[in-house]
């Protein structure tokens, strides 16, 4: 199971779900090389868009949840039992503490891995609101696992802060502000072109992506749906 092959398969998976082979991808999934464990940082992002994709496929299917952790212990893979730990702990199925618990009893877990999968936080994906632009990536696993376009709406969110003019996009250009500022305005102008940028490509890729940011540029009068309907715009001209 190729890394190239899990991401298509999730990108597309609102359009046709199959969760029976959502459960089988995970189990032969070679997780290092999809979350690319040579930088730390791309390592937890990965795992992050890997639990947050299988807990939705698991939140709508719980009887998957006792039969994938059979597999998975069976597999006897660390990086696989840890992330489909995390993803089931997140899921809130009903039938998620029978898995936990023959995850648990394998053995397969380090005490500190499973102290963070018995942490993790039940389910917040519907609630979740971007405050990076690692959030921004949650919320488009979050739509093609389920096709709420309530996802694409908060990934728009974002557009709040975008500048046209690529200057004021620099917080050195503010040296009044104090070095918190700083940092927040640095962190607030990535989600922006992060959310441009995907809303953009995604839209080219995705009708519904399309679609959903026709509506907001119809319906929102503010930054938001200006910027929305400029992205509308230039897809049209073939942009």
């Amino acid at each position: 199971m190729t890394a190239e092959g899990l991401a298509t398969f999730i990108e597309t998976y609102y359009q046709d779900p199959r969760p029976g082979e959502a459960v089988e991808r995970l189990v032969a999934l070679d997780v290092s090389a999809f979350v690319e464990a040579e930088r730390e940082s791309a390592e937890t992002q990965g795992m992050a868009i890997l639990t947050t994709f299988f807990a939705h496929v698991l939140h709508e299917r719980p009887e998957l949840v006792e039969p994938l952790a059979a597999r998975l212990v069976a597999g006897g893979r660390y990086a696989n039992a840890l992330v489909g730990g995390l993803a089931i702990a997140t899921s809130a199925a009903p039938t998620s503490d029978a898995g936990l618990q023959a995850i648990e009893a394998s053995g397969l877990l380090a005490p500190d891995a499973l102290a963070a999968v018995r942490n993790a936080v039940p389910y917040p994906f519907p609630n979740l609101r971007a405050t990076s632009h690692f959030d921004i990536d949650l919320l488009w696993v979050s739509f093609f696992a389920t096709g709420d376009e309530g996802y694409i709406t908060e990934v728009a969110e974002s557009l709040t802060y975008w500048e046209d003019n690529p200057e004021l996009r620099l917080p050195r250009e503010f040296p009044a502000l104090t070095l918190e500022s700083q940092q927040r305005a640095l962190i607030e102008v990535t989600m922006a072109v992060i959310a441009h940028e995907t809303l953009t490509s995604n839209a080219r890729r995705h009708p519904a992506v399309f679609s959903a940011l026709v509506r907001l540029s119809q319906t929102r009068s503010d930054k938001v749906g200006t910027i929305a309907g400029s992205i509308v715009a230039l897809i049209q001209a073939g942009g």
